[in-house]
């Protein structure tokens, strides 16, 4: 008997254009009202794509399980952590060896910085970036698997990306001289990234190590990094998310990966 659960290619258009109808609410305000994404109403916008992604679960009658809410193996957890973590330190020190900033001591203590802000910082930055990836990395990309869309991880990646384009160009995500620069930066930075993420969702078949990852990303990149720098005229252009040295690393890894895991897979 056939099926009358509507296929993942109509399921991936539900999703997206539930998450565009709902962001555009929060990037309206965040742009017009609060200019900055230190507002609070960031915290609602991380939460969107995960809220949907479960609507459109129930609605369609999908399996939670689906979304990659299972036990993830153990080392791909290390990898989450890992792999963000020491890029994150890498381009803090090219930056500083290329004399793009300067290295300095933390003022906040450096028992805060090197222990609380890696532990606890991640686990509340989790939380936050779990919604996001409930969307992205499990709603999404599940169904652009099973739909057979060429290059589903890069698809993921690039619509990731293009959801923070308004936050960089009417708001002060990633600020800079040149925003389409910083656009076209992020998007190369994000999408690297999202290949990583990619690979941690089939490695570990759990959505799980792909939430660890984006906080660390977060948590390393703009918040202990910060502490222990100080940035110079160039770093828009050079340091950040939107910053050729993060997108540089990031590239360099997740085009090996590709190569090695993700190509010969056929994901």
């Amino acid at each position: 008997m056939k099926s009358s659960r509507p296929s993942s290619k109509k399921q991936i258009l539900f999703f997206v254009a539930g998450v565009v109808l709902l962001t555009a609410v929060f990037h309206i305000y965040i742009i017009r009202e609060a200019k900055s994404v230190s507002s609070m109403a960031v915290i609602p916008l991380m939460f969107i794509p995960g809220l949907v992604a479960i609507a459109c679960s129930n609605f369609f009658g999908n399996n939670l399980r689906d979304l990659g809410l299972v036990p993830p193996k153990k080392a791909s957890m290390l990898y989450a952590y890992c792999i963000p973590a020491v890029c994150a330190t890498l381009a803090l020190l090219i930056l500083v060896w290329a004399d793009i900033g300067k290295l300095r001591w933390p003022d906040t203590g450096i028992m805060k910085v090197l222990f609380l802000r890696p532990t606890l910082s991640v686990l509340v930055t989790g939380v936050l970036v779990f919604g996001e990836e409930l969307g992205w990395r499990g709603y999404l990309h599940t169904h652009l698997m099973r739909a057979r869309i060429p290059e589903p991880i890069l698809v993921t990646g690039f619509i990731w990306s293009v959801w923070h384009w308004p936050l960089i160009l009417f708001a002060n995500h990633s600020p800079s001289s040149m925003p389409w620069l910083s656009i076209l930066l992020f998007t190369i930075c994000m999408m690297s990234f999202s290949v990583i993420l990619g690979w941690l969702r089939e490695y570990s078949k759990s959505v799980f190590p792909c939430a660890l990852a984006h906080a660390v990303h977060k948590t390393w990149v703009q918040i202990i990094s910060p502490e222990f720098y100080v940035a110079g005229p160039l770093d828009p252009f050079f340091g950040g998310e939107s910053g050729f040295v993060l997108a540089i690393l990031y590239l360099i890894i997740a085009i090996y990966l590709y190569r090695k895991h993700i190509a010969a897979s056929n994901y």
